[in-house]
């Protein structure tokens, strides 16, 4: 808890009495109280006693690199991490305050990482003016978009799924920071459940694009909790994020799950692999979050052929997956057939699983022996699946466009 000089707290008291006489306009020429639940400030220093009960705290603010805001209360003060927001946007980043906060708020502050102070306005709204943070877009709204340099990222809502956040971050290094932890705990072989530390993974590959199901960012984020894990600030900022995006809710005592996913790519690969990234990570969102849609897929890797079975397990243990995770298996199948063009199955798969005799020397064998039939197994499997999701969403060949309906 942060301890507060005797003059600092003597200017609280003093904001305090004057916002009670009335006067709210004295203390910061810039400073308004458009209602009695409604406040903006366009300076870095806002003062504000006021209950947060039932509260909604909505920020615009113009920032290229994430933010620490600190409200102070009459027990200490209260850290939060803010994303990456460009103040021109018409959209506010809007957090349910009453879940951390407890006591009547004094004063709020929002800086960088050097301590500089960020400008910012702000308005205390009733929790029925809610609007989501993350902007809806289509697949090819994100990947129309040229990332300013100093961008870490940006973050979508996608309008196909149900809550799937799209992470669009700048290169893979700023990848790394927020998700390969995450990638380690959730699917690497013989590190599946562990945190590992940074120097554990340093030198270590993750994934070129991530996806993660709530389940999962729960599990990771109560053992960081429980055991004292020390996170990076940029996965304390995700964590943030999910919350603020109903992905989970913190009760106190655990991380709940909510309703959504998280997803991303990067602008360091390049348009083609964007695009078959954003596809396949997007099938693995929809897969989190539509049971019945999971379940489809659960059936079909169930009556499928024993062979495919087998050749897909194949393809997954050499590619450094969890072969133990049946679920894995058959979501990740999901992911790497459909995110082709039909006319590009057949020679991706006979290149991926040459790829692995090259690597594997004990393995061509194998491979010899499967590639004459790999093509037409391939390329069946590509249907099937592709007749299931283009059934419920507007994936074709591909891709989704997202203006289409489902099944036209």
């Amino acid at each position: 808890m942060k301890r507060f000089s005797g003059g600092f707290l003597l200017f609280l008291i003093l904001c305090i009495s004057t916002l009670s006489a009335g006067d709210k306009t004295l203390l910061n020429p810039h400073f308004t109280a458009p209602s009695p639940r409604e406040w903006s400030s366009t300076g870095y220093f806002f003062p504000f006693p006021l209950d947060l009960e039932n509260t909604l705290l909505s920020f615009t603010y113009k920032s290229h690199a994430s933010c620490r805001l600190t409200l102070f209360d009459g027990l200490g003060d209260h850290v939060y991490i803010l994303p990456p927001l460009d103040g021109e946007s018409p959209l506010s980043r809007i957090y349910p305050l009453e879940e951390y906060v407890s006591y009547p708020v004094t004063s709020a502050v929002l800086e960088d990482w050097e301590g500089n102070p960020v400008p910012f306005s702000l308005v205390l709204a009733d929790r029925t003016k809610f609007t989501p943070s993350a902007p809806p877009a289509t697949h090819d709204q994100i990947l129309s978009f040229t990332s300013e340099e100093r961008d870490d990222y940006r973050l979508y809502r996608w309008v196909e799924g149900n809550n799937i956040l799209i992470f669009d971050f700048r290169d893979y290094e700023r990848q790394d920071l927020y998700l390969k932890r995450l990638a380690f705990f959730m699917e690497k072989p013989g590190f599946r459940g562990t945190l590992m530390t940074n120097a554990e993974m340093e030198g270590l590959h993750g994934w070129n694009a991530h996806d993660y199901s709530r389940e999962g960012l729960a599990d990771f984020f109560n053992l960081a909790r429980e055991s004292g894990f020390p996170l990076n600030r940029e996965e304390v900022q995700l964590r943030q994020i999910v919350l603020n995006e109903g992905i989970l809710i913190d009760t106190g005592r655990k991380y709940e799950t909510r309703e959504g996913a998280i997803i991303s790519i990067t602008g360091e690969t390049s348009p083609v692999l964007r695009q078959r990234f954003i596809t396949h990570e997007s099938l693995h969102g929809l897969f989190f979050t539509d049971g019945a849609f999971r379940e489809d897929i659960r059936q079909y890797w169930k009556t499928m052929p024993a062979q495919y079975r087998e050749i897909w397990r194949f393809f997954m243990v050499n590619n450094a997956y969890d072969p133990r995770d049946e679920m894995l298996m058959y979501n990740e199948m999901l992911g790497y057939v459909l995110q082709l063009h039909r006319s590009e199955v057949a020679d991706y798969f006979v290149w991926r699983f040459n790829r692995i005799g090259e690597i594997h020397p004990d393995k061509i064998g194998y491979v010899r022996n499967i590639t004459p039939y790999l093509p037409e197994t391939m390329l069946a499997i590509y249907d099937d699946l592709s007749r299931l999701v283009s059934r419920r969403y507007s994936y074709r060949n591909g891709s989704f466009h997202e203006e289409e309906q489902p099944g036209s």
